[in-house]
């Protein structure tokens, strides 16, 4: 017998919360990495794949958006492409602003 709410539900509103976090994280440590010169693609791409998980779950999740799959993914991916490109953008600058 399956219950409608229990540990399902509450597992829908803790792991989208966390991961969202995480992403945040991710984001951070890669600013950080670039502006010590390391090598940030290791924070910026699983930043990116949480960020793709947390963006396509929320759009299509009856609790978020309720979107197609098809549309939660390729507004997922535009997303995660905006957020790499803006943690690089931002990295970059502030390298440079370090710098001088």
């Amino acid at each position: 017998m399956k219950r409608k709410g229990g540990f399902n539900v509450l597992w829908r509103y803790f792991a989208w919360p966390n991961l969202t976090i995480a992403v945040f994280a991710f984001a951070m440590i890669a600013v950080y990495m670039m502006q010590n010169k390391q090598p940030y693609v290791m924070a910026l791409a699983p930043g990116m794949f949480y960020m793709f998980i947390i963006s396509s779950f929320i759009l299509n999740a009856a609790i978020g958006f309720h979107l197609p799959w098809t549309a939660s993914y390729i507004l997922g991916g535009v997303l995660t492409a905006a957020y790499g490109a803006v943690i690089v953008f931002y990295g970059q600058k502030n390298a440079k602003e370090l710098k001088a």
